[in-house]
């Protein structure tokens, strides 16, 4: 009872997360739109012109900073609606959600610190286990941006039991998905204070499994 208690409360909280991210992309939608105005009204034949160099300078910043926000707003929707379609979307939409935070989480840093709050790393961590491979590829992939530079995204991805979900057989798993995991494995490893430990036994077995079977040099190399 306490666990689906404790998974409602996480719902909860991820729902209200969303309300609010959707309140601030209407909030720069708003600023951009202004700013757009403001950009036309000063292309009159008059201000023309009457314009210097410091006011084409000066408008020419104005141009940059609404290209800007017109490029956080892109970002901000495709965010909203990947996070949204990961955690109540069918497998499919899943899927391709977790794809879009991989690139997300790739080209942001702050989007990457910011979906650990939205509770996407449990959803990933819970996706790896699947039997599809494109979705526990699409997953792991996502994991290994969202792992980068975040301490704190890594000791997430240890909560929500990622070594649990380490495939028992190496020999149903292919070459791709085996670097993925030991890529993923190395960056979870450089973290201190966890209870993250190299040498428990299914982490050991997935490691020698790996150095066992025929794969690549740049495989085995991430392993060692």
């Amino acid at each position: 009872m306490s666990t689906s208690s404790s998974s409602l409360s996480i719902w909860s909280v991820s729902y209200r997360k969303l309300k609010f991210f959707s309140r601030i992309r209407r909030f720069l939608q708003s600023k951009a739109i202004r700013k757009g105005s403001y950009g036309s009204s000063s292309t009159s034949d008059y201000s023309n012109k009457l314009r210097t160099k410091d006011n084409n300078d000066k408008d020419e910043e104005d141009h940059q900073l609404v290209m800007e926000k017109e490029s956080e707003l892109d970002g901000s929707v495709v965010l909203q609606k990947s996070v949204n379609r990961l955690h109540f979307g069918s497998w499919e939409e899943k899927e391709m959600a977790a794809i879009a935070i991989e690139k997300l989480a790739k080209e942001d840093v702050k989007a990457r610190k910011f979906m650990a709050e939205l509770g996407v790393i449990h959803m990933l961590v819970s996706m790896v286990a699947t039997e599809v491979v494109g979705r526990h590829r699409a997953a792991i992939k996502a994991l290994i941006q969202l792992a980068n530079g975040t301490s704190t995204n890594k000791a997430l991805m240890l909560e929500a039991g990622i070594l649990s979900k380490l495939p028992k057989d190496i020999n149903v798993v292919d070459e791709q998905t085996r670097q993925e995991f030991a890529e993923l494995l190395l960056s979870l490893s450089s973290i201190s204070k966890t209870d993250f430990c190299p040498n428990k036994p299914e982490i050991l077995q997935f490691l020698i499994g790996i150095l066992e079977s025929p794969c690549s040099f740049e495989t085995k190399e991430l392993c060692l």
